[in-house]
């Protein structure tokens, strides 16, 4: 994160790029405020769905279920084809028990990039849930 804030220093304006890399840095450092600042910055630079789905991500991992379907939803208005927007949504309806929803996301997902492994583990993790989900119903009086 140090680095990308050196970096930023020595040009007249940062590239969405490097703010881009420079929120990752900051995610990993578990740094969320720094991360959507800089993702922030980026958006204002290039509209993209890259940098809105992971606002998706950031703000999923804060808790921030609705603000971050806010923000994929937008990546999908600017790119229904990037795939990633449909894992991190998927990876919200999962966490919200919605299994057959997180299903078809993934399933996006898988048909937009079907060697993206994230999409494929999470299509199989949301099958498993909803047949177990349904099992359980099933099991009830």
């Amino acid at each position: 994160v140090q680095q990308y804030a050196a970096a930023a220093k020595l040009t007249p304006q940062p590239t969405y790029e490097l703010y881009v890399d420079w929120a990752l840095a900051a995610d990993c450092a578990n740094n969320p405020a720094e991360a959507l600042a800089r993702l922030n910055d980026a958006v204002r630079l290039e509209k993209n769905a890259h940098a809105w789905a992971l606002i998706g991500m950031v703000n999923a991992k804060q808790g921030q279920s609705d603000r971050a379907l806010e923000a994929l939803a937008e990546a999908e208005r600017i790119d229904p084809r990037f795939s990633m927007l449909y894992v991190y949504r998927g990876n919200i309806l999962f966490t919200r028990r919605q299994y057959d929803e997180a299903a078809a996301q993934y399933q996006r997902a898988v048909d937009l990039a079907p060697n993206e492994p994230s999409a494929r583990q999470g299509l199989q993790r949301a099958k498993a849930a909803a047949a177990k989900a349904a099992a359980a119903a099933a099991k009830k009086p």
